[in-house]
């Protein structure tokens, strides 16, 4: 099995995030401007996974959590998951905000809840991916990163 490596996301790979994504059918139009705050899994030198993050005060709304559909079931969306709440906790982050259509059973199981979407708070709704990324069937999920383990 290939060995997968866990960094952050460089210029160079916006081209390879923007395919995955396109792939995965998850918006990718706008992450050029949050492309620094992405973790990529990577093996053999090429983009396998991507999460990102969308920095809004002490809130974050989780970006495009994705894995090819080879490498699948090995635990990569956990770890990059794992990556990005670490970097969350850096930054001063309490509460993490997700949009899904496809990943609700993945993200309850790593301790989201389900929440009304209009209850998120002004600066999550205000981001584009809020507004205009995500379909209205997205279901918005939270979970508070106080004093807890990702």
């Amino acid at each position: 099995m290939e060995k997968i490596e866990y960094v952050m996301a460089v210029p160079s790979d916006e081209d390879e995030i923007k395919v995955l994504l396109s792939q995965s059918k998850l918006p990718f139009e706008d992450i050029s401007g949050h492309l620094a705050e992405f973790v990529v899994a990577r093996s053999g030198g090429k983009v396998v996974g991507v999460i990102g993050l969308e920095y809004c005060g002490e809130i974050s709304l989780g970006r495009s959590l994705a894995v090819a559909p080879a490498f699948r079931g090995r635990d990569i969306a956990k770890e990059l998951y794992r990556h990005i709440v670490i970097q969350a906790k850096f930054k001063g982050i309490k509460e993490l905000y997700m949009l899904t259509t496809t990943a609700a059973d993945f993200f309850a199981k790593i301790g989201f809840r389900k929440t009304v979407k209009d209850s998120a708070p002004e600066a999550v709704k205000a981001t584009q991916e809020f507004q205009n990324g995500c379909p209205l069937t997205a279901v918005c999920m939270v979970k508070s990163l106080i004093d807890r383990k990702a």
